[in-house]
């Protein structure tokens, strides 16, 4: 499996609303594709992530400290890259849902790195839109404005599928930054900008 072709599983596969379910499906998907395997270990993240959503933080880190001691052993390929990617990602979402957002944050500003060799652009973006959450967490609301506009810059340059679906999102993200920061106008016209992304996509 190529890394765009893992991150179309990883996508059809989630079920935010069940992630003990999404635990055992990436679980059978990685042992599908054999989880010795960079597109396995890559799949075995968002088994990971699924236990960090259960509340089971110790358990994610730890199945991601193996995922990292195996991935390590690989000659440095796309296919590596895309795997670290998303350990720096599940690492720094790990620590961010702990309620560590400080500490997730170098993990997420190594993401984009990995991702660009990897060629995956969606986690490029994703890895962004983690640092504007932080940023809102812990720095000024213009910190966040700033990250979650360097995501949606990537987002609509992007001709991927992946890249592009990030466009609402992050456009409702931007909108809630600035509701929170008493700016009801520029709120507005991000969140009817998310609602026209969102009926182009037919969502």
């Amino acid at each position: 499996m190529t890394p765009d072709e893992t991150e179309e599983l990883i996508l059809q596969t989630w079920d935010f609303s069940d992630p003990k379910a999404s635990h055992d499906a990436f679980k059978a998907h990685a042992e599908r594709v054999g989880t010795s395997s960079l597109p396995g270990m890559a799949l075995l993240t968002q088994a990971a992530r699924a236990l960090g959503l259960q509340g089971y933080f110790s358990g994610a880190a730890a199945s991601l400290d193996q995922i990292e001691t195996e991935v390590s052993s690989f000659t440095d390929t796309s296919y590596r890259q895309h795997a670290q990617a998303r350990l720096a990602i599940e690492r720094g979402r790990v620590l961010t849902s702990a309620g560590d957002p400080s500490q997730a944050r170098p993990y997420f500003e190594a993401a984009p790195g990995h991702a660009e060799k990897a060629g995956a652009t969606g986690l490029v973006i994703d890895a962004l839109h983690m640092l504007a959450i932080v940023a809102s967490e812990v720095d000024a609301p213009e910190d966040a404005v700033r990250w979650n506009r360097r995501a949606l810059v990537a987002a609509e340059s992007s001709d991927a599928p992946a890249a592009r679906s990030w466009r609402a999102p992050l456009l409702n993200n931007l909108g809630w930054v600035y509701h929170d920061n008493g700016q009801h106008a520029a709120a507005l016209e991000h969140f009817e900008r998310a609602l026209a992304a969102r009926e182009e996509s037919g969502t």
